[in-house]
């Protein structure tokens, strides 16, 4: 953007304006969840994780084991 625009604007019309250069396309939000889910995908198969304390499940274990790795 040229530095006259810029000048032409007010904070507000600015900052809109950037917040939309920031917002992704549909393509890209669905190419970010493809990856974003083979990312983890990688990690669960590469972690033995023996409870995974962001679902809650701690299989009847002490608080002291929600997260542990299993080696």
């Amino acid at each position: 953007m040229s530095g006259d625009i810029m000048a032409s604007l007010t904070v507000p019309q600015a900052f809109d304006q950037l917040l939309r250069g920031l917002e992704l396309t549909e393509r890209e939000q669905s190419e970010a969840t493809r990856q974003s889910n083979a990312l983890r995908d990688k990690l669960r198969a590469s972690l033995a994780i023996s409870h995974d304390f962001l679902s809650g499940c701690t299989a009847g274990g002490r608080q002291s084991d929600r997260s542990r790795i299993s080696t």
